[in-house]
């Protein structure tokens, strides 16, 4: 059964769209005090956002390999697996059910080793390539959220000072730094010269494949001094992983220059600043029990400066290029996207930086209104275009083929043109 790409892909973001806004009402419900803030996190990052990095990390890896078309298998079955995964977390834990919860993470960590396999079998086969160390990436984030979700197990199921702290700290460093972190480090480091539209210098290259080594060492050595119950350990991995930021960062600055940045760049480059703000203020905390309150009282920030940031940035230049609908839909659909960038931007990290450092209850509860309602509208934009080119496909509109770097595949360059055959 032949899968068009644009076709599964815009399946695949119904269920981001669910449990976005099924997120954002959680969000609202835990503001009026009836809802668990634990529910509007996993609804957004273990349900939207894993649903995206599957995704997208499955679409990337067969664009940036070069996958022939005839050969690209999109992951509807490990989809189908995770979300059943997840559903079963998320009525599990409130439920108090630990059977249920138990076979939740299974399927998540069945779904994610399937990911896994897949991106392995691409690497074996496409050897060589330019971007081969972005699909590594991309396994070594599979790998952190499997070890990361057997810790949420572990939480959900009940466990005892002093492994508690530890085993929180962890979970957070390897669902937030890991799975979140690494996919989005390393597809920062192939995307900045889409985005930029334009190829990178030799040093930026050099740095993004520093960070690609640099991020996972650092998660592995922070997340296995959290559960040895060493904040120095913890610290210096952290250090690692802040080197990466700054690798990444480093890249975008090289390549920027002399470039008209895009809302899409200015999101990306300001979710990285809050990563590192994270991690480094994590870092700075005294001992391991003080570090694991430091990050959970960051997770905030984390979703909102860092995950949803990012995705918004990233999507507002991906739908356009996927889901455009041809070159003449194309660009409309981008100018929609973009209306009063900048100002959202400013708004929402203002906000953010106001939630971050001010006293005030009030002054903080109206800061955090501000920048997901901010959030919000852009999603619903995205929303909207996703939708809208589903549509026109039923119609029978034939969409448009986005390129990367501006070139074809008998170019030797990657391109997302091509779709899937069979179902993975």
């Amino acid at each position: 059964m032949s899968v068009p790409r644009g076709q599964w892909l815009g399946i695949a973001h119904l269920p981001i769209g669910a449990y976005l806004t099924a997120g954002f009402v959680a969000l609202i419900g835990h503001a009026w005090g009836v809802m668990p803030r634990w529910l509007a996190l996993h609804l957004t990052v273990l349900g939207a956002i894993t649903n995206a990095i599957i995704a997208w990390s499955a679409h990337f890896t067969d664009a940036l390999l070069v996958v022939p078309p005839d050969q690209r298998r999109p992951p509807i079955r490990r989809l189908l697996m995770l979300n059943t995964g997840v559903v079963a977390v998320l009525v599990g834990v409130p439920a108090g059910s630990n059977g249920v919860v138990i076979a939740g993470a299974v399927l998540i960590a069945g779904a994610i080793v399937g990911h896994i396999a897949a991106i392995a079998r691409r690497i074996a086969v496409r050897r060589g390539r330019r971007f081969g160390w972005v699909a590594w990436s991309y396994a070594a984030a599979g790998g952190a959220l499997i070890a990361g979700s057997g810790c949420g197990a572990a939480l959900a199921v009940g466990v005892t000072e002093p492994w508690q702290s530890r085993v929180f700290a962890a979970h957070v460093l390897l669902n937030a730094l890991g799975w979140i972190g690494l996919t989005v480090l390393a597809s920062q480091g192939a995307m900045w010269p889409m985005v930029l539209a334009t190829r990178p210098p030799a040093e930026a290259e050099y740095a993004t494949r520093l960070t690609a080594v640099a991020a996972p060492l650092g998660l592995g050595v922070a997340a296995g001094g959290a559960l040895a119950g060493s904040a120095e350990i913890v610290r210096a991995g952290l250090s690692g992983y802040v080197v990466a930021i700054g690798s990444v960062l480093f890249a975008f600055v090289r390549s920027a220059v002399g470039r008209r940045l895009s809302f899409a760049a200015w999101s990306m480059a300001a979710a990285d600043g809050w990563l590192g703000w994270v991690a480094v203020d994590a870092g700075a905390a005294g001992g391991l029990t003080a570090i694991g309150q430091r990050l959970d009282a960051a997770v905030p920030w984390l979703v909102a400066g860092f995950v949803l940031q990012v995705f918004v940035g990233a999507s507002t230049y991906l739908v356009p290029v996927v889901f455009g609908g041809g070159p003449s839909r194309a660009p409309r659909v981008a100018e929609r996207l973009h209306r009063g960038w900048f100002g959202r931007w400013l708004l929402l990290n203002a906000a953010l930086a106001v939630a971050a450092v001010s006293s005030s209850p009030t002054l903080r509860r109206g800061a955090w209104v501000a920048a997901f309602g901010v959030l919000g509208v852009a999603l619903v934009l995205l929303g909207t275009a996703v939708i809208g080119s589903i549509h026109l496909r039923r119609r029978g509109t034939r969409a448009g083929r986005g390129r990367l770097y501006g070139v074809r595949e008998r170019d030797g360059a990657p391109t997302t043109d091509g779709g899937g055959r069979g179902v993975d």
